[in-house]
């Protein structure tokens, strides 16, 4: 059976307090060892890029899943969305989602309408 290994690494201590362009250069390289390792990485991120702005990390990763809440007729509707996912065919519609007690329910067949 392969070794299964997990870890937690926080960018907010490893990459705090320099210029934007040096947070920049630490974060592709450590994306350059991550592929180097060949292993399976998540990143989240508290922010996604909008309209025009431009993140390092959404460039450098091979998938980005987008996250988001709207509220519409008094009700919060959560959904999914993957915006980014190199080398396979991928549904990129946003999906109302739910986090329950059986896990993380996407309704694919459910049209939202935001």
């Amino acid at each position: 059976m392969p070794k299964i290994s997990m870890g937690i690494l926080g960018l907010d201590e490893m990459l705090g307090g320099g210029f934007p362009t040096d947070k920049r250069i630490e974060i592709g390289l450590l994306f350059k060892i991550l592929r180097e390792m060949e292993c399976t990485c998540i990143v989240t991120s508290e922010y996604s890029s909008v309209e025009g702005d431009f993140y390092l990390e959404e460039y450098l990763a091979d998938g980005v899943i987008v996250l988001s809440k709207t509220l519409q007729d008094f009700k919060m509707i959560k959904t999914i969305r993957i915006e980014k996912m190199r080398g396979i065919r991928h549904d990129d519609q946003p999906r109302r989602y739910e986090i329950t007690k059986n896990g993380f329910m996407v309704y694919h067949t459910e049209p939202v309408t935001i």
